[in-house]
């Protein structure tokens, strides 16, 4: 489709009259119909750009078309993944114009267009990909610095220059909770950034400051129909396929363009429109809100469901079976978890960031009798290498891994307080340590797990939150948002490889959040649950999973889960049962009892 010109007008008198607007992303297709409609609406718009060249030539373009002069639209040199380059740039914009009334956060990039298991997580894996052929200019690191950090960064910074009817609109994507093939580095950061945005609105509203989150659909564009055809070269799929999944999800039918009612994409003046809207005082009593701007797509926030059960472990059979369980900080928390893997039958690598928790949590495991069905070794998602390497020598040495368990690196009390508060390394940290680290777990898991296709059952993973850190659990909600659509993501994609015979076994996982929960039994009843998703090979559609607030009142049980004397599952590991007249009545039962307990059973009978 041909890009059509602009017809507006700057107005004196319009919605945005004398208020100050910064725009990041402003040299973009999106971006730009933004800061053409809050001119027209008398706005004085900032450009921002990290290209100083790209950005003032698109400045001088809206200039020229829309005859405006440098004191209505300026604009600011910014990298948003840099931290002190947008201090320094929202230092300009106060020093010229004195204070900020608005700022829309739609710098992003497009990520790596990777399926999860080829994604670059760093340069030399990134240099590779391009000398392959890829048109990648981005890590995975790097795409989520410059598509949620920089909203993060900007709104630190911009914050300080906000006073009593101020407006942060963060513009995201819907993609952000649907499938989206091969996109996980672009999804799932701009998932942390819709948590992120709630969070902030809750921070900020005290302070008269708003701060609401758009939510574009495929935007009519020649580039969204090329993305599109790309997704279904590289799926496998017939041409369409993509774009009539986002069509079927859509309720409104509307002419644009000139063409016929129809069921099309909504356009980039869509947006544009929201933007002007959230940014003017008709939005005045609007703070923490989504504005979905697609067309009607029937898409839930949020794919979650509470448990109201307890986990009963009775039927639990892990015999063969092996589990990672990959966590940080937490090493004490993760033996517990380790322990209840142990009781139905299963094997457990549990692999821990730092060396010195290794020792730590080896002495731990000796004092409490572990046996040689716990091994415990360094395992850090900052080395990809490393991680593939130590889960080929577990499976050359004892046995393949059938489940995963993921719990955060950083413990519930190391990264709290104020989002604008955060410091530079706390930032850094959530995303390359957390989010960044994630994507690299699930990379890790699904290159395993592609290799080693003939496990006694298809593969299974289960991310873990922290508990609750009494303070909100901030950080903890944006993990959970971007854990989310990474798990959308991973299930996709490993589904769509079976279909079209590029793997033989389906990976599915869920993730199960524990900070609503400040019982005791909140490990125990996690731990448990987690088995069961592990070792029963069930599929619970919904992503999300929570433990209810109080388990007791939710389960209507006094324990979160049986004791360790009522789960027959590895009781009797090791043992030969001879039972005479067991072909039938009560002695089958007692050897069908016997054998789910793990020991070796003979039946004798006439």
């Amino acid at each position: 489709m041909a890009k059509t010109k602009t017809s507006l007008t700057p107005t004196a008198g319009g919605r945005l009259a004398g208020k100050i607007a910064v725009v990041t992303g402003a040299a973009g297709n999106l971006g730009g119909h933004i800061v053409r409609h809050y001119l027209a609406e008398g706005a004085t718009v900032v450009m921002t750009g990290r290209t100083p060249a790209r950005t003032e030539a698109a400045a001088e373009a809206i200039r020229a078309e829309m005859g405006v002069d440098a004191d209505r639209l300026a604009t600011v040199a910014l990298d948003g993944g840099d931290p002190q380059s947008v201090r320094d740039a929202i230092a300009d914009v106060v020093k010229r114009f004195g204070r900020i009334d608005i700022l829309v956060n739609n710098a992003g990039s497009a990520g790596p267009k990777q399926p999860l298991e080829q994604l670059p997580i760093d340069d030399a894996e990134l240099a590779a990909l391009q000398k392959s052929g890829s048109t990648d200019t981005e890590t995975v690191g790097a795409a989520i610095r410059n598509i949620f950090g920089v909203a993060w960064n900007v709104s630190r910074a911009a914050a300080t220059a906000m006073g009593e009817g101020g407006s942060i609109i963060n513009v995201s994507t819907i993609f952000s909770r649907t499938p989206y093939y091969a996109r996980t580095a672009y999804v799932v950061p701009k998932a942390a950034m819709n948590a992120f945005s709630r969070e902030l609105s809750l921070e900020l509203g005290p302070r008269g400051i708003r701060v609401n989150l758009v939510f574009p659909g495929p935007i009519e564009s020649e580039r969204i129909r090329s993305v599109f055809a790309t997704m279904d070269t590289m799926r496998g799929d017939d041409a369409g396929t993509t774009a009539n999944q986002f069509f079927d999800m859509m309720s409104l039918e509307r002419s644009t363009g000139g063409n016929a009612k129809a069921k099309t994409f909504p356009t980039p003046t869509d947006i544009a429109t929201t933007c002007v809207f959230l940014g003017s005082d008709d939005s005045a009593a609007y703070n923490g809100h989504d504005f979905e701007v697609t067309h009607g797509m029937t898409v839930r926030k949020e794919a979650r469901s509470t448990y109201l059960s307890r986990p009963t472990m009775r039927s639990m059979d892990g015999a063969g079976l092996a589990v990672l369980i990959a966590a940080g900080d937490g090493w004490q928390e993760a033996l517990e978890i380790a322990n209840i893997q142990i009781a139905c039958g299963a094997r457990v690598l549990l692999g821990l960031t730092r060396q010195a928790d290794v020792a730590i949590a080896q002495a731990r495991a000796k004092a409490e009798g572990a046996d040689d069905r716990l091994t415990i070794i360094r395992f850090n998602r900052n080395e990809p290498a490393a991680m593939e390497a130590a889960l080929e020598a577990y499976t050359k040495d004892q046995t393949a891994i059938t489940g995963a368990i993921f719990m955060p690196v950083l413990g519930p009390g190391e990264l709290v307080g104020d989002l604008v508060d955060a410091s530079d390394e706390d930032v850094a940290s959530f995303m390359d340590v957390e989010m960044a680290g994630s994507i690299a777990l699930a990379r890790t898991l699904s290159r395993y797990w592609k290799r080693h296709d003939n496990l006694l059952q298809e593969p299974r993973f289960v991310f873990l939150t922290n508990p609750s850190d009494g303070k909100g659990d901030v950080y903890a909600q944006m993990l959970r948002a971007a854990t989310e659509q990474l798990v959308r993501i991973w299930r996709e994609e490993s589904e769509i490889d079976v279909t079209h015979g590029r793997r033989r076994q389906a990976e599915w996982g869920n993730q199960i959040v524990r900070f609503g929960n400040a019982e005791a039994e909140n490990t125990r009843f996690t731990a448990g649950h987690a088995a069961r998703i592990l070792l029963k090979e069930s599929k619970i559609r919904e992503v999300t999973l929570y433990v209810p607030a109080s388990i007791g009142e939710a389960t209507g049980a006094r324990k979160a889960m049986p004791g360790f004397s009522e789960n027959i599952t590895g009781l009797h590991l090791g043992k030969v049962a001879l039972i005479t007249g067991g072909s039938a009545g009560i002695g089958g039962q007692v050897a069908r009892l016997l054998a789910l307990a793990g020991a070796r059973v003979m039946i004798v009978a006439r």
